[in-house]
């Protein structure tokens, strides 16, 4: 399954590929993220970001950056063990500067569905998608 949607932010390009590449500090930008704790830097870092569910309780998400891109702005994130329902979920982020200092944020993600519906798993990931968008703007806001 593939889910691909695109946001258009006013912030600085660089300044939110700067944030995105360092791979910590997701609770700075993503309200549902309460703590993160990274382990190395560039491709092969990974991190668990501790977050809020929906029922109040806490979960986990272990992530691994499996490709990053400076040229082009672009990082590939692996979801490794977590509560997410899928399986072999990758999600890629793509920076695109545009006029006016403000900023495209090109998300890609390919998962297989565990036990829910596609349409179900699409809609656990692209309020992520929307949520990190908004919090790199509010961030990174010119």
């Amino acid at each position: 399954m593939i889910i691909a949607v695109k946001y258009t932010i006013n912030a600085q390009a660089d300044k939110v590929w700067d944030t995105l590449k360092s791979f910590d500090y997701v609770e700075k930008y993503n309200p549902l993220v309460q703590k993160t704790e990274v382990d190395g830097s560039g491709v092969g870092a990974t991190r668990i970001c501790t977050f809020s569910q929906p029922d109040g309780s806490t979960g986990k998400l272990s992530e691994k950056i499996e490709s990053l891109d400076e040229s082009q702005k672009t990082i590939s994130i692996s979801i490794v063990d977590g509560v997410l329902p899928a399986t072999n979920a990758i999600v890629t982020i793509k920076i695109n500067a545009l006029d006016g200092n403000k900023t495209e944020l090109d998300f890609s993600g390919t998962a297989e569905p565990k036990g829910i519906s596609e349409e179900d798993l699409r809609n656990n990931f692209l309020p992520v998608f929307k949520m990190t968008a908004e919090g790199l703007e509010k961030l990174h806001s010119n």
